[in-house]
């Protein structure tokens, strides 16, 4: 068994967070244009010429984020180019200049696309605003109008007023985009959150932060004690929890329940706005975003945590017993990333404990000793699902950036029991 790092030290994120990088360093890139979506756990491609718009945008924001922390390193002009020669392929490739809109799956053959489903999901246009967000971060001013163009999309054709939130997507063509809100989703908002704070990093707009807010408070404090506290993620047009049960379900393309990595992004969510909107983080009393954190952190690892086997489980049901046992790498990576910001909020020992618990068991079971990079997801008994490391949608963002968060947090306190 591999010994344990020191896993508070912030030497140990940036190394980790080029562990993670140098798992796609010299093979992600397609000289023809983007970069190939699909790896198995050895790293080698397995389908080529598809383009998945949420791998698209998740690699140039990782290329972005090493950038901004490590301007420096050996690599630093590589990511440079490799972000460049993305963001090229999103504008020019995946964006229709007609609607203004991207594809969300198309197929790259010989220099020419096909585009295979052009709906436009309010989850991929927010990780385009997070991609160009990252960009302008990382000093590629370029990124600033098309920012403002994909916000002005999102603004114009799926955010309803009335509510103050973001509907699912929408069908472009020429003469209009029709939005689909015959249901609702907070997954979808959760996503313009985070992406509405990166940009609010980027521009220093104001109303980007309480845009992000007032989606926050609206999902986590309003919507969520209809459903007993946490945060349901299938919500009739009118915003009503849907409670029916699909009938036989595929976890993997229509998952049911209560979704723990959706409530410990959440919970992330809402501590990085309180720290943004707050000039100074009081450890003796939480404001109440951080402390709707607090919670849902709180019901997350004890519903959610296997006490037999170790590990998070993703789905519970409406009576909060388990209904998907399988473990996902983003519930993982959001689970430490809270953990700290609460440690760090509140100067508890229990958060930290949490903290090396979740990265004890995310070494052991899910970093890739080999090749770098974790694993997607296990099944109840922390065994792996399938040897597809990174297919489509999975490019180890949310794992690099919870590295990044840290070390961030890290930067700002000094953490009990860190090394410098």
């Amino acid at each position: 068994m591999r010994a344990h790092p020191d896993f508070r030290s912030p030497a140990f994120l940036r190394r980790h967070a080029h562990e993670i990088m140098a798992f796609y360093d010299g093979r992600c890139v397609d000289p023809s244009g983007g970069f190939f979506h699909y790896y198995k756990d050895d790293g080698r491609v397995y389908n080529p010429s598809r383009r998945h718009l949420l791998s698209s945008a998740g690699f140039i924001t990782m290329h972005a984020r090493m950038l901004q922390h490590f301007p420096d390193d050996a690599q630093a002009e590589v990511w440079r180019r490799s972000m460049n020669h993305g963001l090229a392929f999103l504008e020019h490739v995946h964006r229709d200049p007609h609607t203004g809109g991207y594809a969300w799956t198309l197929e790259w053959h010989e220099h020419r696309k096909t585009v295979v489903d052009g709906t436009q999901y309010t989850i991929g246009l927010a990780h385009v605003l997070m991609a160009h967000a990252h960009a302008m971060l990382a000093g590629f001013e370029a990124s600033r109008p098309r920012l403002q163009a994909v916000f002005d999309l999102l603004e114009k054709h799926v955010f309803d007023p009335a509510t103050g939130l973001y509907s699912p997507g929408a069908r472009a063509s020429v003469e209009s985009w029709q939005p689909d809100d015959s249901y609702q989703q907070p997954s979808a908002n959760m996503h313009v959150c985070q992406a509405l704070m990166v940009a609010f990093s980027a521009t220093g707009d104001e109303h980007l932060l309480q845009r992000a807010a007032q989606v926050a408070e609206t999902i986590c404090m309003h919507l969520a004690p209809r459903t007993g506290g946490l945060i349901w993620d299938h919500y009739l047009a009118n915003w009503t929890p849907d409670l029916n049960h699909p009938g036989d379900f595929d976890v993997r393309t229509r998952p049911w329940g209560y979704q723990i990595s959706d409530q410990l992004q959440w919970a992330r969510l809402l501590l990085q706005i309180d720290q943004d909107l707050s000039s100074e983080v009081s450890q003796n009393e939480l404001h109440p975003l951080a402390q709707r954190a607090k919670e849902l952190f709180a019901l997350s690892t004890r519903l959610g945590w296997d006490r037999s086997h170790d590990g998070l489980a993703q789905g519970l049901g409406l009576d909060h017993q388990v209904c998907d046992a399988t473990r996902h790498h983003t519930a993982l990576a959001e689970a430490l990333c809270a953990a700290a910001l609460l440690g760090q909020q509140t100067a508890s020992g229990a958060y930290w404990d949490w903290y090396d618990r979740l990265w004890s068991f995310a070494w052991k079971h899910f970093v890739d000793p080999k090749h770098g990079g974790w694993w997607r997801a296990l099944n109840g008994s922390n065994h792996k699902i399938s040897d597809d490391k990174s297919p489509a949608g999975k490019v180890d963002l949310v794992n690099l950036s919870a590295c990044l968060d840290i070390l961030e947090a890290f930067e700002t306190q000094t953490i009990p029991g860190a090394l410098t």
